[in-house]
């Protein structure tokens, strides 16, 4: 019992043994002396408990460079995560009734960047530690590490003591990873897919920019011009209250409440599984238009995952999206500001012209930034995923 709580703390397991070879050296020095007394202690047992010593010596010194050397890896990417973020993301965010605080737009747009190039600055130093690893090695490295890949999200959501969406859709998947019950329902994919997007949001898809406060539904957002809190409160229990109220400007097709048509959209969404006939290997596609306060973009992504133990897991490997297809044109108006045109298409990218790829990823997507909507049909995607095996899948945006 005793040498197991030593080992738990190997440092003072080394210094022990340490000073109990410093001891024993000791004690025969002084016995020299008198070779009757040396005699008397047995030499040879002496010399025994030397070398046990020494040999557990040596034993919780590997203990530690073991130990060391799993921690370093993951420490050390946890440091520089918290460095990366702590220092440049958090500060002049606020919390206010739940909700991220931002100053403007601009703050939104620079918390976002930051976001997203921290998490890949934590990407690749995990994969410079771990070069020519494959996707199947790195799985077993991250579970022995503990390895976060979203160590940099949650330094900046734990920094402000924030709720994310990020967080609650995450801890879902990790509930159903580690749930013994092989048949336990995966969980559905969020309509906001985006990691740096859901890292800003509440549970409830809202946040606040400068005075307004913005809550977003699958097809569109609605904005509460005055920031008041109890008008938000009633539309969280009744969103088609928000046709009637004078405080609150909506921005799409937010339901079928506003009993609009489907015709030229800037916020729609579609997403689903494909998975290979072996059964083994699936990706999570997503193809839509997002038209937020700070920009617009249609975007293609992917999700890896293969079966293991029954379970669908996140898998790094190769993996490419391309969006392309078409948005709709624009009228200028007399006064100079522009409307969509959305009899007359235009080409933003074809399906043999620029994508967005990346190596051992679990997880990419391909945004091109857009100006106007587009109609059902438009816009496609194109996903591939090297799964051990390539798998690919060819979506398109309709609504």
């Amino acid at each position: 019992m005793i040498i197991n709580i030593l080992i738990k703390n190997s440092r003072s397991f080394i210094w022990l043994v340490f000073f109990f070879n410093i001891l024993l050296h000791c004690l025969i020095l002084a016995k020299k002396r008198d070779l009757k007394q040396v005699k008397i202690l047995n030499l040879r047992k002496m010399k025994k408990l030397i070398y046990c010593g020494l040999i557990l010596s040596f034993i919780g010194v590997g203990l530690i460079a073991c130990k060391k050397e799993n921690l370093t890896a993951a420490d050390k990417l946890n440091v520089e995560a918290s460095e990366s973020v702590l220092n440049r993301t958090a500060q002049g965010v606020s919390v206010v009734n739940g909700m991220l605080k931002f100053d403007d737009v601009e703050h939104v747009q620079s918390t976002l960047a930051t976001l997203e190039s921290a998490y890949l600055n934590h990407e690749n130093a995990f994969l410079a530690l771990y070069p020519g690893k494959t996707g199947e090695e790195l799985m077993e490295i991250e579970d022995s590490i503990n390895f976060n890949d979203y160590e940099t999200y949650e330094q900046f959501e734990n920094a402000l003591n924030f709720i994310s969406l990020r967080s609650i859709v995450h801890d879902e998947y990790l509930a159903y990873i580690n749930s013994s019950n092989v048949s336990a329902p995966e969980p559905e994919g969020h309509f906001i897919f985006e990691e740096s997007v859901k890292s800003i949001l509440n549970e409830f898809e809202e946040v606040m920019i400068d005075s307004a406060i913005y809550k977003f539904y699958e097809n569109g957002y609605l904005k509460i011009v005055d920031g008041d809190y109890a008008t938000l409160v009633l539309i969280r229990g009744d969103y088609s209250l928000a046709s009637s109220m004078s405080n609150v400007e909506i921005e799409g097709d937010v339901s079928t409440f506003l009993n609009k048509t489907a015709g030229c959209d800037g916020f729609r969404n579609k997403g689903d599984k494909y998975t290979h006939p072996d059964g083994n290997k699936r990706i999570k596609w997503d193809v839509g238009i997002k038209t937020y306060p700070w920009t617009r973009y249609v975007i293609a992504a992917s999700e890896n995952y293969i079966k293991n133990n029954g379970k669908w897991k996140k898998f790094r490997c190769y993996t490419k999206c391309r969006v392309w297809g078409d948005i709709s044109n624009y009228i200028t108006l007399e006064d100079g500001s522009k409307t969509a045109d959305c009899e007359t298409p235009i080409t933003f990218n074809t399906s043999t012209g620029v994508y967005s790829d990346r190596y051992d990823t679990k997880s990419w997507q391909h945004k091109v930034f857009v100006e106007t909507r587009t109609k059902t049909g438009w816009v496609k995607g194109y996903h591939y995923s090297y799964l051990t095996t390539g798998v690919e899948y060819n979506s398109t945006l309709t609504f």
